[in-house]
Formats: structure tokens, sequence, C-alpha cells
């Protein structure tokens, strides 16, 4: 194999820019974006309903400007949030009729 010294004299060069980590910090790391994920996961319906009725008033907006072909995207847009979170509430009203309520 014939290796262009180009490329390998690029890559001792990109090596140099990229911090080495040790491995707490990675877990640090981590453990920090498990932490965002699970608080952006508690509010995800209340933003999933807000971007639904954010659509909503984009779409009556569009309407009343005549404005039809953004006015329709809008409104599938809340046809398919209003789906999402209708079907997100009876999956979360199913899971919790299916776990008993004293373990025995």
């Amino acid at each position: 194999m014939k290796y262009n010294s180009a490329n390998v004299k690029t890559e001792q060069k990109l090596i140099h820019l990229v911090p080495l980590i040790s491995y707490s910090a990675k877990i640090s790391l981590f453990a920090h974006l498990l932490d965002v994920i699970i608080k952006t996961g508690r509010y995800f319906p209340v933003i999933s309903i807000c971007l639904t009725g954010l659509n909503l008033l984009l779409a009556v907006n569009d309407f009343l400007t005549n404005n039809i072909g953004f006015a329709i995207l809008n409104s599938m847009f809340v046809i398919g949030g209003l789906i999402f979170v209708i079907q997100m509430h009876l999956t979360k009203s199913h899971h919790v009729n299916d776990v008993p309520a004293k373990i025995e």
C-alpha cells in the first residue's frame, strides 16, 4: 500500500487540534447528556402541544392573509401534531393502567 504523505501530515495536524478527554470526563459528559434527555422527555408532551398550537396560529394567520400554500402546510402539521399528542396520551394511559397498584 502506498500512503500519500500529504494525507499523513494533515491527519497529524488534526490530531493536535482534538483535545484528549479522560474517561471520567467522558462519563461525566454522558451523565449530563442523560440528564438533559430525561428533562426534555419529562416535558415532551407540553412541548408537543405548544408546537401544535403554534402551527395552528400560523395556519390561521396564513388563511387570513390569503397565503393558501403555507396555510395548508401548517394545517397538515396541526393535524399530525394532534394525532401524535392523542396517541401519546393513549399510550401513556395504557401503560399506567397495566402497572399494578400493589405488588404482592
